[in-house]
C-alpha cells in the first residue's frame, strides 16, 4: 500500500504492511461478518465488501471519504450502514495503525487521506450517494485528498479510476494499476497530486459542474511567484518563490490542514506553527532564517522565511566524512551553528 507502510509490521525486516499487529486498534465493523447476500475479503489492509448479485463495471466514478483518526470511526460505520442498505460496493482501511500511515507526511500524496472507497454502479446511484453521504457525514473533518475533486465541503472526493484490479506497463515499465480506454487498450490509471479526468472518459453533468466551480475557486489570487518547487511531501510543498510587491527571493513552508500527521498526533499545520514559534525564538542569532511572514491561501497554511544561500547540513557532513582524511572536520563543522543556538539567550529561556 505504502512503501514505509512495508516498515510497521515488524522492527528488523520489511513486511506487508496488512501484516502489521492492529488487533487493537481496528475498527469495529473490521470484525463484522458480510451481510446477508453480501460478500467480503481483506487485501493489502483493505476490507472490501460488494453485494453478491451486483455486477461491479471495471471502472467508473468512485467516491472517496477522507477522516481523521478521531473521526474515522463515525465515516466507517456510516458508510457501511449506507452502502449495504443500497446494495453499493466498497471498502476501507481496517484500522487506526493503517489511516496513520496514508495520512502520514511520508504517505505517497495520491494515497494520502483515502479512508474509505465507494464504487456506484451508475451515475444515478454517484449522485445521489454524494447527495446523501454529504448529509450523513456533515462535519466530519479530514485531510484533502489530492487526486480527487472535493464534493461540497465535507470528507467526500471523487474521481474516474478503475473499480475492479487491472495492470499495464507504464512508459517507465513499472506495472502499475490501469484502465481501458473505449479502444480497448490499457492506459496506466494515474494517481497523482492533482485532479485528472481521462480526456476519454465521460462525465456526468453534475460533476462537471463541480469541476468548473473547483476551478473558478482555485484560479489566481496566490500573491506570491513560486520559481522552483523545493521538496514535496503529503503535509505540503516547501517552494522558492518571489514575493508580491518587493520581487523580494523567499522560502514558503506549506501545512496541508489534518495532513501529515506524525507519531504525536499533530499534523501539518500545528507543526508549521511550532516551527514559527521556534523561529521567533532564535531570531538574532544570524544562523536561522527570519520569518516575514505567516499567511493563508484557500485552505493550505504558509510560513514565509528569507532565502538563504548555502549549503543543506547533509552536503558539508558527507563532504567531510573520515573517509575522506577529514575527521577532525566532521566532528567540528555541525558543532558552529548548534553551539551558537545553545549559548543564546532564547535557548536559555526555554
Amino acid at each position: 500500500m505504502l512503501a514505509q507502510g512495508h516498515l510497521v509490521a515488524d522492527p528488523l525486516f520489511v513486511d506487508a504492511p496488512e501484516r502489521v499487529e492492529d488487533t487493537a486498534v481496528r475498527f469495529a465493523h473490521a470484525a463484522r461478518p458480510a451481510p446477508p447476500g453480501w460478500r467480503r475479503a481483506e487485501r493489502d489492509g483493505w476490507v472490501m465488501l460488494r453485494p453478491r448479485d451486483a455486477r461491479l463495471p471495471p471502472q467508473g466514478w468512485k467516491i472517496h471519504v477522507s477522516a481523521t483518526a478521531e473521526e474515522a470511526s463515525r465515516a466507517v460505520a456510516t458508510v457501511w450502514e449506507y452502502c449495504v442498505a443500497r446494495g453499493i460496493g466498497f471498502k476501507f482501511l481496517r484500522s487506526r495503525t493503517l489511516l496513520a500511515l496514508v495520512n502520514s507526511k511520508r504517505a505517497p500524496r495520491s494515497a494520502g487521506g483515502k479512508l474509505v472507497t465507494v464504487y456506484p454502479r451508475s451515475e444515478e446511484l454517484l449522485e445521489r450517494a454524494l447527495e446523501e453521504l454529504s448529509t450523513l457525514l456533515r462535519g466530519v473533518k479530514g485531510p484533502y485528498i489530492l487526486s480527487d475533486l472535493r464534493w461540497g465541503e465535507g470528507p467526500l472526493y471523487l474521481r474516474y479510476g478503475g473499480f475492479t484490479p487491472r495492470f499495464c506497463f507504464s512508459g517507465d515499465g513499472e506495472y502499475v494499476p490501469a484502465v481501458v480506454r473505449p479502444d480497448g487498450r490499457a492506459v496506466p490509471d494515474v494517481r497523482g497530486a492533482a485532479f485528472k479526468v481521462p480526456p476519454w472518459a465521460g462525465v456526468p453533468p453534475f460533476v462537471a459542474g463541480r469541476i468548473r466551480a473547483a476551478r473558478a475557486d482555485g484560479a489566481g489570487g496566490f500573491p506570491y511567484r513560486v520559481e522552483k518547487a523545493l521538496r514535496f511531501s503529503n503535509s505540503g510543498g516547501v517552494y522558492r518563490a518571489l514575493a508580491p510587491g518587493t520581487g523580494r527571493r523567499v522560502v514558503l513552508r506549506e501545512a496541508r490542514p489534518y495532513a501529515g500527521v506524525d507519531d504525536n498526533g499533530m499534523d501539518a499545520v500545528a507543526r508549521l506553527g511550532r516551527e514559527h514559534a521556534v523561529l521567533e525564538r532564535l531570531a538574532g542569532l544570524g544562523c536561522v532564517p527570519r520569518v516575514l511572514a505567516r499567511t493563508r491561501h484557500w485552505e493550505h497554511h504558509f510560513l514565509v522565511e528569507e532565502f538563504v544561500e548555502g549549503n543543506g547540513w547533509r552536503r558539508p557532513w558527507a563532504a567531510a566524512t573520515p573517509s575522506s582524511g577529514r575527521a577532525r572536520a566532521a566532528r567540528s563543522w555541525p558543532r558552529t551553528p548548534t553551539g551558537r543556538a545553545r549559548s543564546s539567550p532564547a535557548s536559555r529561556r526555554r
